[in-house]
């Protein structure tokens, strides 16, 4: 009988997250992340549309200083801020239709092309939170994966969830269907509705996706305290502007 090795590791470790023996976010594999690297775990954000390539230079000498996780900028300031990391390994990351995942599947498409193209390691694509919101999964699935088929294996993916829009159980059929279409993250956005990251948010995506996907979160982060707290309760990932106040405590 031909054993699989996988289901029986996610088991455990879901049963060892019960029983508190392991923390969720030391429990998540598909990462490279230790537990304790809070650098690692940080992915400052770049994303507002008045930003000039002088000031992504400056924040790149930063980030090479401190050694965080991740950068990240527009599409298309990609190919500038790769050059700038270039040999500093942090990951360049770019946002796909962001912020509302409204616009066509072929524009989206032709933005993972560009992002491929300019060397990102990771993209965090945005579902169209209008079907989203009517349950139109199966539509927003074929698109997702139709995404990460072109994005996979060069680029890992995040897929973005508006938080406040959604309920509990629209939250869970989300999530699911993320883990469904072969995604490495989901994330946590706090940018259209009120709101900011809660480590409640965080516990509650695994308690629906146990071991199966990383967890990235932003809103709000602005202490290291804060940052600690988050990936107690099993976030793997923060999205953040404080990034280099937080690394200076």
């Amino acid at each position: 009988m031909k054993v699989d090795i996988e289901k029986v590791v996610a088991e455990i470790t879901d049963q060892l997250i019960k029983e508190g023996v392991i923390s969720p976010q030391s429990a998540f594999t598909g990462g490279d992340i230790k537990k304790d690297n809070l650098a690692a775990a940080l992915e400052h954000s770049m994303l507002h549309k008045g930003v000039t390539e002088e000031e992504i230079r400056s924040a790149c000498e930063q980030a090479r200083q401190y050694a965080i996780g991740g950068f990240v900028v527009p599409v298309w300031h990609t190919a500038f801020t790769a050059k700038c990391l270039s040999g500093s390994g942090v990951k360049l990351v770019t946002a796909i239709s962001f912020p509302t995942g409204g616009e066509s599947l072929s524009c989206k498409l032709q933005e993972v092309k560009e992002a491929l193209e300019n060397g990102v390691d990771e993209i965090d694509v945005v579902p169209n939170f209008g079907r989203l919101q009517h349950g139109r999964y199966a539509e927003e699935s074929a698109e997702l994966m139709e995404i990460i088929a072109l994005a996979k294996p060069k680029m890992k993916v995040k897929i973005n969830i508006e938080w406040g829009y959604f309920s509990d159980e629209q939250k869970a059929d989300i999530l699911k269907m993320a883990v469904d279409c072969g995604a490495d993250f989901v994330k946590v956005q706090h940018f259209l509705a009120s709101g900011k990251a809660q480590p409640e948010e965080v516990k509650f995506i695994r308690s629906v996706v146990g071991n199966a996907i990383g967890i990235k979160i932003d809103g709000g982060i602005r202490t290291a305290e804060f940052c600690r707290e988050l990936m107690q309760a099993g976030a793997n990932r923060m999205g953040l502007t404080a990034t280099f106040a937080i690394m200076a405590e």
